[in-house]
């Protein structure tokens, strides 16, 4: 059984899941920002070398703000004067300082018979105290994202549009996480008193690797255009 069927000039869209691309990560792909996860059972987002986001973000710093660092040194310092013992910022202080240098979004994992991950905790399932919670984030440093929109200065319809865009690379893994790539097939189709009828050995074209079905029904018709076009 298709999961969608649609007839269109002439020809049947057949639309499936794509069981060839399901084993491709889309964190392989030229991607717009940068996914840091932290599980204890799943291997998540792009490949890291971090214990712990509080040590990603101390050697991001060091290796990458030297004068953020320092003053972050500075702070750690004299608050470890004024407590009596030696203080190391809370993940919370490092976000704030990280957030100086680059767009961030978090990343929530509902696991219950299967994964699935946003960008926000406010809907089910991801407001689920039991099976939910953050696992990381995914950023873009705002000196990269000036280079992507090719700017000297970033607006904030910019920063929005970036967001949009880390957000879509979020739904993008999400659906690959929860198997969700299809692809068509395309065959010559009559339709005949209220019924279509065609032959399943006489695919003329056919595409993989699409994150959702509208997409893949989308490409399938441009695909079928221009059959057409080229038997013309």
């Amino acid at each position: 059984m298709s999961l969608l069927e649609e007839f269109y000039k002439g020809h049947m869209i057949v639309v499936n899941y794509d069981e060839v691309y399901q084993d491709e990560s889309p964190r392989e792909w030229d991607n717009f920002g940068t996914m840091m996860c932290w599980h204890n059972r799943y291997i998540l987002g792009d490949k890291h070398k971090h214990n712990s986001p509080e040590n990603f973000i101390y050697f991001f710093l060091a290796d990458n703000h030297e004068d953020l660092y320092d003053k972050l040194e500075r702070y750690c310092e004299r608050k470890g004067n004024q407590l009596g013992y030696n203080w190391g910022a809370t993940l919370e202080e490092l976000m704030a300082v990280f957030n100086k240098v680059a767009l961030v979004l978090p990343l929530y994992l509902y696991d219950h018979n299967g994964i699935s991950m946003s960008t926000s905790s406010g809907h089910y399932p991801f407001c689920d105290p039991w099976d939910s919670g953050q696992i990381g984030f995914i950023y873009i440093t705002y000196e990269d994202l000036k280079k992507e929109f090719k700017r000297k200065k970033l607006s904030k319809k910019l920063i929005e549009r970036g967001e949009e865009y880390l957000r879509q690379e979020v739904d993008t893994y999400d659906r690959y996480l929860r198997g969700e790539y299809y692809k068509y097939e395309i065959y010559p189709c009559v339709e005949e008193e209220e019924d279509y009828v065609w032959d399943d050995d006489d695919c003329v074209a056919d595409g993989y690797g699409f994150i959702s079905e509208e997409f893949a029904l989308s490409e399938a018709k441009n695909t079928v255009d221009y059959l057409i076009k080229e038997n013309k």
